[in-house]
């Protein structure tokens, strides 16, 4: 057996395989064509750069700014005994504010031990 003999005997197969082939490149063409038309360009996407790089300049230029007003008006605001004047009496609040919530808490835990004999007393005379 020879190779033409393997041809011909291939013969309709190499065409269905030729035909298929030629069926994929056709279809891959079409897809290739789809996605090179689906994504921008450079000068598009430059041109995008340039925008977005200008509104986070914008953007950049007004926080500096405004960052740069509050350092003023913080440098220009309390001296620094009269903020320590306030740092004390914050901190004394606090302490009154924890004594306060502690004095409540005691109160609660009275209150619950209270309603437990009161509930205790109830049950004896009721059952009697």
């Amino acid at each position: 057996m020879n190779i033409a003999d393997i041809g011909n005997a291939l013969g309709p197969w190499l065409q269905v395989f030729s035909m298929l082939g030629a069926v994929v490149q056709c279809v891959g063409t079409i897809v290739l064509w789809m996605l090179v038309r689906k994504f921008m360009t450079r000068e598009e996407c430059e041109d995008c750069r340039k925008v977005c790089r200008k509104q986070v300049d914008e953007r950049l230029g007004k926080q500096e700014a405004s960052s740069g007003e509050l350092h003023q008006a913080v440098s220009q605001a309390a001296p620094k005994d009269k903020l320590a004047e306030v740092d004390k009496a914050d901190e004394t609040l606090r302490g009154e504010i924890k004594a306060l919530t502690a004095m409540i808490q005691g109160l609660k835990d009275q209150q619950h031990a209270m309603s437990r004999q009161v509930s205790l007393l109830m049950e004896h005379h009721l059952r009697r």
